[in-house]
């Protein structure tokens, strides 16, 4: 991270939000790498405080006068918009230009490795959709009209029914180009579940809706020593004719 300070940047910023400064003026290694460790401690920590219902960002006063001991001798507010201004995730000359989550493709896929591995999940597991909400300027953001928010992020989630924990999770991301994705419901399911490790994906049930239900599904689950729960809607052509709904009257031919 190669950012560099002004000392005399944001003085009236900080002393407006009661922010106390703690930049040195010394530049060693040390003093970056310390610095470095508390913005990603403090960020961290401001989500896991921070909820849907309080203010997106630290300019807002509302955060700034619930904030804990630790965010105001962490760093101040103007430094640490400052150092967040030049985080990046990925090297420019080697991202793939093809994929829309480039930039955070590689830390997000080390946060999906991590999940599976600090939980052990009843035997019934659930997978659906969910959209967070945003209306910033992103080009990932969909429009659900049948949502509460409408605007977001929308991600596919597989979770622990009992203790709710996500266990695996993908970001919708669109169309790559072009292509004409088919089977796209049931290869969502089967990519959040091929996350797991084998001794966790062996005997348990995945639960789901209508949206996901295939027959081609059910058998990969088999597959995989595994059950599913299933909604069928009685238009799938797999279905049997002995078990769709007849909408005449009884005795009627």
């Amino acid at each position: 991270m190669n950012a560099t300070h002004n000392d005399n940047q944001g003085s009236d910023s900080d002393s407006e939000y009661d922010f106390v400064g703690t930049e040195s003026v010394d530049t060693s290694n040390n003093e970056h790498i310390s610095e470095e460790s508390d913005l990603s401690n403090f960020d961290i920590e401001q989500g896991d405080v921070v909820t849907t219902s309080q203010p997106e960002t630290l300019q807002k006063d509302g955060i700034i006068r619930q904030s804990r001991p630790l965010y105001c001798a962490a760093v101040s507010l103007q430094r640490f918009k400052h150092l967040f201004q030049f985080i990046r995730f990925d090297d420019r000359e080697t991202r793939d230009k093809s994929d829309r989550l480039g930039l955070i493709r590689y830390i997000f896929e080390l946060f999906v490795k991590q999940l599976p591995k600090h939980f052990v999940p009843c035997e019934n597991l659930t997978v659906d959709e969910q959209l967070v909400p945003l209306r910033g300027r992103c080009c990932l953001v969909q429009y659900i009209p049948n949502k509460p928010a409408k605007y977001g992020l929308k991600f596919w989630v597989l979770s622990d029914v009992d203790g709710r924990y996500v266990l695996s999770i993908d970001l919708f991301i669109g169309k790559k180009g072009n292509q004409i994705q088919k089977n796209v419901a049931a290869n969502v399911v089967l990519n959040l579940v091929d996350h797991l490790p084998n001794n966790v994906k062996q005997g348990r049930c995945i639960i789901f809706d209508r949206y996901f239900t295939d027959i081609k599904l059910s058998e990969a689950f088999l597959d995989r020593k595994m059950t599913s729960i299933e909604v069928v809607e009685q238009r799938r052509s797999f279905l049997p004719d002995e078990l769709k709904v007849c909408r005449q009257n009884l005795f009627s031919s």
